[in-house]
């Protein structure tokens, strides 16, 4: 396909991230159940978490969606 070792080792190294990110928000999610809150308090809680640093007029326009 073209693509340079170094294209390839970023596009791994980017794919093995994701993983992390999304193996690190399931640990998150168990550890959450295990102290008996719901999945919405923990999804609130992510969302505010993905969304510090942000204005808060932006956090207002994700909430309403």
């Amino acid at each position: 396909m073209g693509q340079s070792e170094e294209e390839r080792k970023s596009i791994i190294s980017k794919f093995g991230t994701t993983l992390k990110g999304i193996a690190d928000k399931f640990k998150s999610l168990i550890n959450f159940k295990k102290k008996g809150k719901s999945n919405t308090q923990w999804l609130y809680q992510d969302l505010e978490k993905s969304m510090e640093g942000l204005e808060e007029e932006d956090k207002t326009i994700i909430l309403e969606v």
